[in-house]
């Protein structure tokens, strides 16, 4: 959250560009290190290499529920027009936990 205030503190005016945001977040940074140290070697057809791809496009990036500290406080300042959850779940009650989780962050500040 801070990261993102200061990106917008940077480029001034830049909120009002905004008019949409989907929120979700993905801490991976540990795996994108790892794989800058050792990049994959995709082996295959196309599809294999595809599939190959995509799992380490899914494990960067996850959409899981952005419970950063004063995440609420970030999406007020932005003001977007339309606010979207954005999530990858494997059940219906992983999504409503995701989705309170990300309830929760918004309401805590």
């Amino acid at each position: 959250v801070e990261y993102i205030h200061s990106v917008l503190d940077a480029h001034g005016g830049l909120c009002g560009y905004i008019k949409g945001v989907h929120l979700h977040q993905s801490l991976s940074g540990a795996y994108v290190g790892e794989l800058m140290q050792n990049p994959p070697k995709l082996e295959g057809t196309y599809y294999e290499r595809l599939c190959q791809a995509y799992h380490h496009i899914l494990s960067i990036d996850t959409h899981r529920p952005f419970t950063g500290k004063s995440v609420g406080g970030l999406i007020d300042r932005i003001g977007p027009d339309f606010l979207t959850y954005e999530f990858m779940s494997r059940s219906r009650e992983e999504h409503e936990s995701f989705l309170k989780l990300q309830n929760d962050a918004l309401a805590n500040d």
